[in-house]
């Protein structure tokens, strides 16, 4: 029977014990979730600056609201003021930030209302709107930048259709140079030839000369040249007909020469030249669903 009450107050004793053992963790429990109800609990302020932020984004100022939630998430992180973070990101079109924010919403402390199922909720419907729009801006970037591309190749095959200045220099200066010569041998196959005429005429003097000479020895003037002097002035009128028959033949030749090539020169200068003009600028842009 003694063996018997021991164990009761032995059990007694343990269960008390058990009791009292346990009942800190209970209270250090109760503490812990009290602590953190009341830190998902936003101040004032976090409020203030939230709502308007809300009223920004629907204002369609999504700078200021992006402003005023990131001052908010200064003072403590809430999974609300990331879902609006996002959601002005994703309005501006800065998909990398948007998505950042979004993902931060499950990983925030949560407050009570609106409920957490509910927030989760918006973010990945916001997730899956930013995934399908950005796809969109990407996808409108990249047609853009091979357009622009395009546009710039074509144009580079284009521009060097008109002639380039160097070829249009050396075109001048030929025709430049072809002028001098030409007139130049004009110039002087006209002096030859007329060097020519004039040694002709200067025969025809001799020979009259001559011819009066011998007509006046004929009728009995002392002044007339003798038959030696005759011959030899003769003979002279000869050469410079032969020297003036030469000269005139190649004046000739260099005064056609001379002509040829301001005739070619005037070709040079009149050449039609070929341009292309290249096509207009051509303006792309891109909308995209915000």
């Amino acid at each position: 029977m003694f063996s018997h009450r021991v164990r009761i107050r032995l059990l007694t004793c343990l269960l008390t014990g058990a009791l009292t053992a346990g009942a800190p963790a209970v209270v250090l429990a109760q503490q812990n979730t009290e602590e953190a109800t009341k830190a998902a609990k936003p101040s004032n302020e976090q409020l203030r600056l939230n709502s308007e932020a809300v009223g920004a984004i629907k204002k369609g100022d999504h700078q200021k609201a992006v402003k005023l939630l990131e001052a908010a998430n200064a003072l403590g992180e809430f999974n609300v003021t990331w879902l609006n973070l996002g959601r002005a990101y994703q309005k501006m079109g800065e998909c990398d930030k948007a998505r950042q924010a979004y993902l931060n919403v499950i990983s925030a402390p949560a407050v009570n209302d609106p409920s957490p199922r509910l927030i989760n909720a918006k973010a990945d419907q916001y997730l899956s709107e930013l995934d399908e729009e950005c796809t969109v801006a990407d996808d409108s970037k990249q047609k853009m930048a091979d357009a622009e591309t395009k546009g710039d190749k074509g144009q580079q095959v284009k521009e060097p259709t008109d002639l380039p200045a160097e070829s249009s220099q050396a075109q001048s200066s030929q025709a430049d140079s072809s002028n001098a010569v030409g007139w130049t041998l004009t110039a002087t196959g006209l002096v030859v030839a007329g060097a020519g005429v004039g040694a002709h005429f200067w025969a025809e003097s001799i020979r009259d000369d001559v011819t009066g000479s011998v007509e006046a020895a004929d009728g009995g003037v002392v002044e007339g040249m003798s038959r030696q002097e005759a011959l030899s002035e003769e003979a002279r009128a000869n050469t410079l007909d032969t020297v003036g028959v030469s000269a005139i033949a190649v004046g000739a030749v260099v005064t056609g020469t001379g002509v040829f090539l301001l005739l070619s020169s005037d070709d040079l200068e009149a050449a039609p030249t070929a341009s292309v003009t290249a096509g207009g600028d051509v303006s792309l842009g891109f909308t995209g669903r915000f």
